[in-house]
């Protein structure tokens, strides 16, 4: 696939285009606008009232990292799965 590094879709410049696996042009899309946490896979949870980390490596299932009381501590599971899956 063809990926914007800056994810603007209309600089179609060389030096901001690069081919890439649809895995890791999924990883370069924008952190959605209903994201609360401001990190993807990282999200409230209504029903647990807690943070909740997840990610979903490769082509797999999503993997539940597990509720955390502060998102700080959400987030840091989430960086610790993207280095270690990714």
């Amino acid at each position: 696939m063809i990926d914007h590094i800056d994810r603007n879709k209309t600089n179609n410049k060389l030096e901001n285009l690069r081919l890439v696996s649809a895995v890791l042009n999924r990883r370069n899309s924008s952190i959605r606008q209903k994201n609360k946490s401001g990190v993807t896979g990282v999200h409230w949870s209504k029903q647990s009232k807690k943070w909740c980390a997840q990610i979903t490596p490769y082509k797999t299932k999503i993997v539940h990292l597990g509720f955390f009381e502060s998102k700080q501590d959400a987030i840091l599971a989430r960086k610790i799965a993207e280095k270690n899956f990714y």
